[in-house]
């Protein structure tokens, strides 16, 4: 069954119409909550081959676990300056301390995750020689995650 028509100077046809609000709304952002900062930041990680979540608390751990939601499977360990704490590891990750983890993932992104740290943390990093281009920031107020 041919569904194309001529509609005047357009040319009409259902099945790409179809196609296009399919490919659209597969595509789209349904969740009212999280915003266009949590979206661009997953789209980032999406891109990222190495990543050290540095922080082992709260915020932290609820990063990996978005992480682990979107499919981005490339953390290779969490960071901390308290990494005396979780000396189990988490979610069968280790837990490092900050110049160890530089040490050992020279090449990761890192992203700092505790609320209240940010610049410290990032000082640190400078400091153990990461590159200010490969570090990044949770801002979970940013999100529409906070709770």
């Amino acid at each position: 069954m041919d569904t194309s028509r001529n509609l005047g100077n357009v040319d009409f046809c259902i099945e790409e119409i179809v196609q296009n609000i399919a490919r659209e709304v597969s595509s789209e952002k349904n969740d009212p909550f999280l915003t266009p900062y949590y979206f661009n930041f997953i789209e980032r990680l999406k891109q990222v081959r190495e990543i050290v979540i540095v922080g082992a608390g709260f915020y932290g751990r609820n990063l990996y676990k978005i992480l682990e939601q979107n499919h981005i499977h490339t953390v290779k360990c969490f960071a901390d300056n308290a990494y005396e704490r979780f000396e189990n590891g988490i979610y069968g990750n280790t837990v490092l301390a900050l110049q160890d983890a530089v040490r050992q993932n020279s090449d990761a992104y890192f992203i700092i995750t505790p609320r209240y740290y940010y610049m410290e943390l990032i000082r640190q990093l400078l400091q153990l020689g990461v590159n200010a281009e490969r570090i990044d920031c949770f801002i979970v107020s940013d999100t529409g995650l906070e709770i």
